[in-house]
């Protein structure tokens, strides 16, 4: 490692400390690094080195929606060595056409001039803003960059290789001479996850040369019959040894076991039997397609969409219209409250639904009182969220509740107060259960973390725990991982 550089934060793991000198100087390559291993140190000081020894002057992160302000607030100025100067912009789409940001665009696409002490030019976005506006404030920075550094982070946001936003990472990752993908979950859905996050860093690593050809070499399908058509499906995959191998040429994985001193998860399933009219709901549900609750009929036309409402009756809530809601009497409340009320310490409750969010803090705080339980959901303010999880880390404030979706607090805060998850219901995306689970199990976690899985015996419940089990099996059986024990 070189003398002259110094990292502003040293590693704080042998596989930081091992992998950087091997890694700071490939120029694509995929950190598939579990939640809180310090992948977001890796590549900070990546680019330091890279900075430093002059092959790039610009570093474009991309990130997602919720995340993506962190990089630039925090981890950039916490994690880069502090003999490089920085100029970061986060670009924010909503005001892009304000006089500020349009200065700081135009200072952070001024080039380094010789004789002036050379800065790092720092470009944070959001991928969602990646099909509108970026394209042309990418064009203005590369057209003036002398080597760009380009990093997304939880690449999953770029996995389907057709949609806009992957189109466009890809032409522009393209253009950069260093390049990285970063997550914990590479594989949520299937193998086939893995074909548009690495063509952010070229196409080829995956040997195949479309994504047709690389679905057929690890795909084997069966012809399903809808009348007078034929539809492949897959049957199951194939090559996963091949695929580990491969894998391997341009990535490294890391998990958590294996390097962090974090007490263990246990894992336990809570049975809640329905109620008498809600399982009539639910049976009419399933074997007419349709129903009538409140005034409102509910029909389903696909399976999908039966299997979703299915779901929801069997979680205490229907959707009737395009934002109305109807509240199912039933038991989980119930089984809620009892579980909260043998708990002393603080707890996360995970929940799907929108509705069952609303019941779950109002019975919650009606039970434990108004200040006991704070919410973060989609409709949750930025100001709202953050006051949130601050009054749930601290150890002295009242709030002993964090009720959330995953979607909206699965990703990047820190609820280490909590020794106690509840599922109160659980949905089909694996990065979206994995992601959840990690916000009490990371760094800072002291104690042991307990994870129940509220699930209605002969329902849908069964079958979508059944499929997360499946789907990180199959991950860990592509990344070559010891497959662990889980719900």
């Amino acid at each position: 490692m070189s003398t002259s550089f110094e990292f502003k934060f040293p590693p704080f793991g042998e596989h930081q400390e091992r992998l950087f000198p091997l890694r700071r100087e490939e120029a694509k390559w995929a950190h598939f690094w579990e939640m809180g291993t310090g992948k977001s140190w890796m590549v900070c000081n990546e680019v330091a080195w890279a900075f430093l020894n002059g092959e790039i002057d610009t570093f474009v992160v991309m990130a997602k929606k919720g995340e993506y302000a962190n990089w630039a607030l925090f981890l950039i100025p916490d994690l880069m060595p502090a003999n490089i100067d920085i100029e970061i912009v986060l670009f924010n789409s909503s005001l892009y056409s304000q006089n500020k940001l349009n200065d700081q665009l135009n200072s952070l696409c001024k080039p380094n001039y010789p004789g002036q002490r050379r800065r790092l030019r720092v470009l944070v976005c959001n991928v969602e803003a990646l099909p509108y506006r970026l394209p042309e404030v990418f064009e203005r920075l590369y057209e003036t960059a002398k080597g760009v550094f380009r990093a997304t982070d939880e690449s999953t946001c770029i996995k389907t290789y057709d949609a806009a936003r992957s189109k466009v990472s890809y032409f522009w990752a393209a253009k950069s001479r260093m390049r990285r993908i970063m997550t914990g979950t590479p594989v949520t859905q299937s193998p086939l996850d893995l074909w548009g996050q690495t063509m952010d860093l070229g196409k080829g690593l995956l040997i195949n040369t479309s994504f047709f050809s690389f679905r057929n070499t690890y795909c084997e399908f069966e012809n399903i019959y809808l009348g007078k058509r034929v539809v492949k499906k897959i049957s199951h995959y194939k090559n996963l040894d091949k695929l580990n191998g491969i894998l391997s040429s341009f990535s490294d994985q890391v998990y958590k076991e294996d390097v962090l001193d974090l007490p263990p998860k246990v894992y336990k399933k809570h049975a809640v039997e329905m109620k008498p009219e809600q399982a009539k709901l639910y049976e009419q549900m399933r074997t007419e397609a349709m129903l009538e609750i409140e005034g409102h009929e509910v029909e389903v036309t696909t399976v999908l969409a039966q299997v979703v409402k299915l779901h929801q009756i069997a979680c205490g809530q229907l959707k009737v219209g395009e934002d109305e809601y109807v509240s199912i009497d039933n038991n989980r409340i119930e089984a809620l409250l009892e579980l909260l009320e043998d708990f002393n310490g603080k707890a996360i409750i995970w929940a799907t639904y929108r509705q069952t969010l609303v019941d779950v803090v109002k019975a919650i705080r009606q039970k434990f009182g108004p200040r006991s339980t704070v919410d973060f959901y989609g409709g949750t303010s930025a100001p709202d969220r953050e006051r949130a999880v601050r009054d749930f880390q601290d150890p002295n404030s009242p709030v002993r509740f964090f009720v959330a979706n995953p979607q909206s607090a699965g990703y990047g805060t820190t609820l280490t107060e909590a020794t106690l998850v509840i599922y109160y219901s659980n949905g089909y995306n694996l990065e979206h259960r994995l992601q959840s689970e990690d916000r009490a199990h990371r760094i800072g976690q002291t104690k042991s973390v307990t994870y129940v899985d509220f699930v209605t015996p002969g329902t849908v419940d069964e079958r979508i725990v059944e499929v997360l089990r499946n789907k990180k099996n199959l991950a860990q059986e592509v990344l070559g991982s010891p497959i662990s024990e889980w719900i």
